[in-house]
């Protein structure tokens, strides 16, 4: 069931000179400061663990591994 009547659109055509030029275009935005180092590695880890649990070959330590042949579905 959807959370709105009618979805609410945001403008990404117009320039906002910010971040998100970045996420509208890219897909991603990084925003410095935000985690220490240290939660952000802990969030890696825990991600790789969660990735290796599926049956598709991902391996932390094998970048080779990081491609779409290795994740699912949703994240290819």
């Amino acid at each position: 069931m959807p959370h709105y009547e009618s979805e609410p659109k945001i403008d990404t055509s117009s320039a906002t000179g910010d971040w998100r030029e970045n996420l509208f275009g890219n897909g991603v935005v990084v925003v410095k400061g935000v985690l220490s180092p240290e939660k952000a590695q802990s969030y890696q880890q825990r991600m790789f663990q969660w990735l290796k649990t599926f049956p598709y070959g991902f391996k932390a330590d094998n970048q080779s591994t990081w491609g779409k042949e290795h994740l699912l579905e949703h994240m290819k």
